[in-house]
């Protein structure tokens, strides 16, 4: 949480870095979304869920946000013991409608503000089984915090949110938070520099020769199923491990779709590093950090990869980004911040985001209460409710989640260079893990 010399921060204080997410999300009105996704061969216990469903309200999703009365004002949690009705599909589809059918349910809208921040669907398949799925506001929670509650509700657990069940009058709320807003004066002040130096490295220059912009066209998504046993091994006799594989593996999917720095040829990878420590209410309780890779090393690269990354997060602090400025986050307008947050990156540096969650742990795979046949983890994004769903600056993104018997490799991108995705996903797997993966 966010930390004060002498003063302990209030437990339902917004800390920065959601507060940057909070304030993006209201200022693009584009809701970025973590979505589970589980498949059951034999179909979904619907009682099962039905117990998952209502214990949701019991951990980190059990609450949503209220804006602070004052405009420059910190946002607070609350908490939010309502559960929407479980969505299931009125008519079977055949597995080769999941994809569509999840593209359904993360356009439902979310608002983290008035919640619930997440909904629960179920897709009976034609042949017996099931898929359901869970969407969550990335403004509540992030993947380790996402897995945190689904773990939490599988098990039928609970733990105590610290936050009031309504928020405080405005007669109360607004000296508070103007007080508030005024002793981070000085550190707003302060960040206003940090701020500036971030948006000089990220915001393309009006006179960049260094490179053209990268034409985009609709966003696409692929998931590359993987087995874990091929994949242990190949990162065995390679001198790497799992993730630097697939590092690896993200950084010929840049190299495929021209998404590297023309100066090296290099793909820059943003790693979200997770900070989350036990009992961290955080949302969102990761750090960024940026590794450069050189595509054409390919899988013998991989040793060294490891050496630069391990590196790279041994001098990582806890600190992230949004820590630095984010006692600015409030003072922007939300024209302001919303161009920022959309304002085409630099082509010469183009980076690309990275989230690996690692192995769930049983209980995730278990929603229903029974090991489902697959289960895996995407980012999408979403309306808020009566806004529209604009275009994104150029993007390219990779995370990945995993089972005891595979891993799976989301890919996802508006970038139009590089082809049909699964082929460009496909073949970057081949020719690092040496696995043929599946899409289905």
């Amino acid at each position: 949480m966010s930390r004060r010399v002498g003063r302990r921060p209030a437990e339902d204080l917004l800390a920065f870095v959601d507060q940057g997410a909070a304030a993006g999300t209201r200022a693009t009105g584009r809701n970025s979304l973590i979505q589970v996704v589980w498949t059951y061969d034999r179909g979904a216990d619907l009682a099962g869920l039905e117990r998952f469903r209502r214990a949701l309200t019991r951990g980190l999703l059990g609450r949503r946000i209220v804006a602070s009365p004052v405009p420059f004002g910190r946002d607070r949690w609350v908490a939010c013991t309502a559960a929407p009705q479980t969505a299931v599909a009125s008519r079977p589809r055949p597995r080769a409608a999941i994809d569509a059918w999840l593209d359904e349910r993360a356009a439902v809208p979310i608002d983290p503000w008035s919640g619930p921040g997440w909904h629960l669907g179920v897709l009976p398949l034609d042949d017996g089984g099931s898929a359901v799925t869970l969407v969550v506001s990335h403004v509540l929670a992030d993947g380790v915090g996402t897995a945190t509650a689904v773990a939490e509700a599988a098990l039928d657990s609970s733990r105590a949110l610290p936050y009031p069940r309504e928020a405080a009058p405005p007669w109360r709320s607004a000296p508070r938070d103007a007080a508030l807003a005024l002793r981070e004066l000085p550190a707003a002040a302060r960040a206003a520099a940090s701020a500036a130096r971030l948006a000089r490295g990220r915001l393309a220059p009006a006179d960049s020769p260094a490179a053209r912009p990268h034409p985009v066209g609709p966003d696409r998504w692929t998931v590359a199923h993987i087995d874990r046993r091929v994949l242990a091994d190949r990162a065995e006799a390679l001198g790497g491990t799992e993730t630097t594989l697939l590092l690896a593996v993200t950084a010929a999917i840049a190299d495929a779709m021209g998404w590297v720095r023309p100066s090296d040829g290099a793909a820059l990878l943003g790693l979200s590093v997770n900070r989350r420590a036990d009992g961290d209410l955080r949302g969102n309780a990761i750090v960024d950090a940026e590794v450069p890779v050189d595509p054409a090393a390919g899988p013998e690269g991989v040793a060294a990869l490891r050496g630069r990354v391990r590196e790279t997060l041994a001098g990582l602090g806890d600190g992230g980004r949004f820590d630095a400025f984010g006692p600015l986050i409030t003072l922007l307008p939300r024209r302001t911040l919303a161009a920022l947050i959309d304002a085409p990156p630099d082509p010469s540096a183009p980076v690309t985001t990275c989230a690996g969650v690692g192995e769930l742990p049983a209980p995730v795979r278990a929603p229903d209460g029974s090991p489902a046949d697959t289960a895996w983890f995407r980012l999408a994004w979403s309306a808020l409710p009566g806004r529209e769903l604009a275009p994104r600056p150029p993007y390219l993104y990779a995370g990945w989640t995993g089972t005891d018997r595979e891993t799976a490799l989301f890919v996802a991108t508006n970038l139009a260079a590089g082809g049909e995705l699964e082929a460009v996903a496909g073949a970057a797997v081949a020719a690092i893990t040496a696995a043929r993966p599946t899409f289905a």
